[in-house]
Formats: structure tokens, sequence, C-alpha cells
């Protein structure tokens, strides 16, 4: 999932999530957009030769380069997508809550806040996954469902 285009989850208690949750369908469309900017950048690139924009300028070696750089990134974003597509059918998810400190932080230094009611979720391929803030893991299988129709758990 493209990062910089996740909006931050606004949780009903506790501190805002870092890092919101997109569904399947919002992750293809981003990532799909990415894809067509990287694309209209190429064809001016490849018809032009060179970039200028405003006093910033690259020299045809370096647009070349940078075509380069932007032709394997598509590529990748090209197999992210299939993968995701590929999983589609896959609702299967690991669930579990997170290990947080009395200070609000998890092992890796991230701060959840408190009280502890961070779980995250992850689809068997790794895919799909993400954290949010419930009550309960009846209530994160819940929330979990709500994201992803006919989503099951491990145990």
């Amino acid at each position: 999932m493209p990062i910089s285009k996740l909006k931050q989850l606004n949780c009903a208690y506790g501190a805002p999530m870092g890092r919101g949750s997109a569904t399947r369908e919002q992750s293809l469309k981003w990532l799909r957009e990415d894809i067509d900017s990287m694309q209209s950048a190429l064809t001016i690139w490849e018809r032009e030769g060179a970039y200028r924009h405003g006093i910033y300028s690259l020299s045809a070696n370096d647009v070349r380069i940078r075509a380069t750089d932007y032709r394997e990134q598509i590529h990748a974003l090209t197999k992210q997508i299939e993968r995701i597509e590929a999983s589609k059918d896959s609702n299967k998810f690991y669930l579990a809550k997170l290990p947080i400190d009395s200070g609000g932080y998890d092992s890796g230094g991230a701060y959840f806040g408190t009280p502890n009611t961070v779980y995250r979720y992850e689809s068997v391929d790794g895919a799909t996954y993400g954290t949010l803030r419930a009550q309960s893991r009846s209530d994160a299988r819940q929330q979990v469902g709500e994201l992803y129709v006919g989503a099951t758990f491990f145990h």
C-alpha cells in the first residue's frame, strides 16, 4: 500500500492511529494512479529528451537514468497489483493484541498510547495488514470483518 496516500485513522477512543487501513480496492486504485503518473512522466521525458521545470533542468542523461528508475518502479508496482489481485480470495487473517508497555509504546518503539487496546491483523499472504483499536478481540474481529467482507480468523 502506498503509505503516503493513507489517511490517519481517527479512533473512537484513545489516540489516533499512526497508519490507517485501506481496503484492497483503494490500494489497487492508488497503485494504478501511481503507475499512470509515472507513465505520463516517461512519455514526456522520452518525447522531449530532457526536462525543464522552473529553474531546475535535467540533462538528457539524467532523464535516461530517472526513466530507467521509473520503469523499474512501474514493474514493481505492477507485480504488487498482480499479487494483491491474486490474493483477493484469501480472506483468512491472523489477529493479535499488540504488547504495549505502560508508556504506550510497542516493542519497536512506535507510540500507540494507553490503554492497550490495539490489535494487529494480517492476511495469510501478507498482502493485507494493519492496526486498529478495539475494546476486545471480538470487537477487533468485527471491525476487520467490516473492512474485508468474508474475513475469517485463526483461533
